[in-house]
């Protein structure tokens, strides 16, 4: 598919004002009157919390409803507003109008009920109203992601405005007064004023419910005009989110062939292709995942965004090279490229990038990365279990591993006790990659428990990380060159990846190290298997092999294998003497001879 790789302008701006920085010190006690304009909908849960977050900073509060039917009405009436009726009509400028027309201060200030002012963002908003520098002052609207880890977005809204200028709410989604700013030359002003927006850190169901919704105004749209990119980003959207990604795939690719002006290109055009990328990779098409970040590092080369999802993308490709190439170049780029749409939550790229030097066998780095990530949070090393544990130990142990979770998940972060037991819960749920988390950042964070880097490569074997797993199988036997485990994980890691010499020569490494183990023996069963060959006859050719290629050591290691297998084998017992007198074992070999030789007798 060709792609346009310029970016589309807009013919018509608005006067862009000053960037203004308001610190919300000694705000004026006297300043123009403002109304604040909302529009609800069954909010009985949201809207004391967001009309309190304004403090006095507006002289009315005008309230529209859209048909709710929980106490919303009632609350608002209580907390001083006017309230008005309004009948949705699948249109939000339509019922966004219906409240500013209604609105009697000098200024207009809107909210949503899932919005929270920041704690000093009303007196900043004083400082604003009297500073005179624009007509229409943006805020920064942060929607924070539901969990730990997850990606920010950020954009900008035309938020407060002088009342009376004859501005109107256009689109019926995602509505905005751009247009009339933009015929009637108003200046505009960006500011540090900072509204937190909730609604996207909801439950999976009532975020399908939104989409549900927004999908009734879309499909309206499309039906006008089938080919509309616009609409069609947005149906891409709520298409990924109610489970169509085959229909969001497709949208998606038209708007980054030819990208709308109308979409905002930091924000929409980049999330087509954060968006496209998740689908592809979810889908298990990584080829096209590759097309999409490649065009997508292309079009945002500046992005520390972009460069730490590259980053997750190779990690989970298991190509750690790659991978710590792009989080290094997210650690150079500036966090100021991330102004707008999504970003990271502090310590996100720190964290990926501790589990790849830690899969790398870079202890030291990881630690540093995993220090690094606390500090971005304000958090410390503790050893100190955290007060929820003991609960959380009494769940695990009644197998409610969902519960454990629930539990520990905010608390956990640098706290070695509680990363460790929801290390092993995940692995219980099965949410390998997050069991792989939790344990690496324990791990770099302390000195590594005997038996963890056989742990965390069975984590990361489970997400088909063959590479990663047997690199840390190979640290575990640093650590323990006698753990049969990490020798027999190891064998099977090589067995699925077709080397059936080296998954030969881990097992019965194991099989010596631990010849009761139910699992070695079943692993070596099934690669003589693979080989179309008994047991006795694939340890036999493999050490005949080993004696041929003139390494004695591994061929003694095969036939005190088959002798132990094979007790009455005569030949393996001389081949086992000819493989011990090439390592100069001279009594030993004797010995395995002359058993041989009694064998042969008998």
């Amino acid at each position: 598919m060709a792609y346009r790789k310029e970016r589309p302008k807009l013919e018509r701006t608005f006067l862009q004002g000053p960037d203004l920085t308001f610190d919300g010190k000694n705000p004026p006690r006297e300043y123009p009157a403002v109304s604040l304009c909302m529009i609800v909908k069954n909010e009985a849960d949201n809207l004391a919390d967001c009309i309190g977050s304004v403090g006095d900073f507006p002289a009315e509060i005008i309230v529209v409803d859209t048909g709710s039917t929980d106490h919303t009405v009632e609350i608002a009436k209580s907390l001083g507003a006017k309230v008005y009726r309004f009948d949705w009509i699948d249109d939000f400028a339509a019922a966004r109008n219906e409240s500013i027309r209604h609105a009697t201060g000098d200024w207009v200030f809107w909210m949503d009920a899932d919005d929270r002012l920041e704690p000093n963002g009303a007196a900043k908003l004083k400082q604003a109203v009297v500073s005179g520098k624009a007509d229409v002052y943006m805020c920064r609207v942060v929607s924070h992601g539901k969990g730990a880890g997850s990606a920010d977005a950020v954009v900008e809204h035309f938020r407060l405005f002088r009342n009376g200028l004859g501005l109107k709410f256009h689109g019926a989604l995602h509505e905005s007064i751009a247009p009339d700013v933009i015929d009637l030359g108003l200046v505009v002003a960006r500011t540090n004023i900072e509204v937190r927006h909730t609604g996207y850190s909801i439950d999976i169901e009532d975020y399908k419910a939104k989409a549900r919704r927004n999908m009734a105004i879309i499909n309206a749209e499309l039906k006008k005009n089938p080919d509309d990119l616009y609409w069609r980003y947005h149906r891409a959207a709520s298409l990924s989110i109610l489970g169509d990604p085959e229909q969001a795939a497709a949208d998606y690719e038209a708007v980054l062939a030819d990208p709308p002006p109308q979409l905002n290109w930091e924000i929409y055009v980049y999330q087509a292709h954060t968006g496209l990328l998740d689908i592809y990779n979810n889908a298990g098409k990584f080829d096209d995942a590759r097309r999409v970040l490649q065009l997508a590092l292309e079009r945002f080369p500046q992005r520390r965004h972009l460069a730490v999802v590259a980053g997750l993308f190779y990690f989970g490709q298991d190509e750690l090279d790659t991978a710590l190439k792009y989080l290094l170049r997210a650690q150079r780029l500036p966090r100021e490229s991330d102004a707008l749409g999504q970003a990271w939550s502090p310590g996100k790229l720190e964290s990926v990038l501790g589990q790849v030097y830690l899969l790398r066998g870079e202890h030291t780095l990881a630690r540093q990365a995993f220090m690094d990530m606390l500090a971005e949070n304000g958090k410390t090393v503790s050893r100190t279990p955290p007060a929820e544990y003991a609960e959380a130990e009494r769940l695990f142990a009644a197998g409610q591993f969902d519960a454990v979770c629930d539990l520990l998940d905010t608390v956990a972060m640098g706290n070695l006790p509680a990363l460790r037991l929801l290390a092993r819960a995940e692995d219980k749920r099965e949410r390998w990659h997050s069991a792989t988390a939790k344990l690496a950042q324990a791990m770099a964070l302390d000195d590594p428990l005997p038996d963890e880097w056989v742990t965390l490569a069975e984590y990361v074997l489970h997400t088909r990380h063959f590479n990663s797993a047997e690199r840390l199988c190979r640290l575990a036997l640093q650590a323990n060159p006698e753990n049969a485990q990490a020798m027999n994980l190891a064998g099977f890691i090589a067995f699925q990846q077709n080397d059936a010499e080296k998954a030969m020569n881990y097992l019965l490494n194991a099989f010596l190290h631990a010849p009761e183990s139910d699992w070695v023996r079943q692993n070596l069963e099934k690669l003589a298997t693979a080989l179309q060959l008994p047991l006795t006859e694939a340890i036999r050719q493999f050490g005949g092999r080993m004696l041929g290629q003139k390494k004695p050591s591994l061929a003694a290691i095969a036939f005190s294998v088959l002798v132990q297998i094979a007790p009455t084998d005569a030949d393996a017992y001389r081949s086992l003497a000819v493989a011990l007198n090439a390592l100069g074992q001279e009594n030993e070999a004797m010995l395995a001879w002359q058993t041989a030789e009694q064998l042969k007798a008998v």
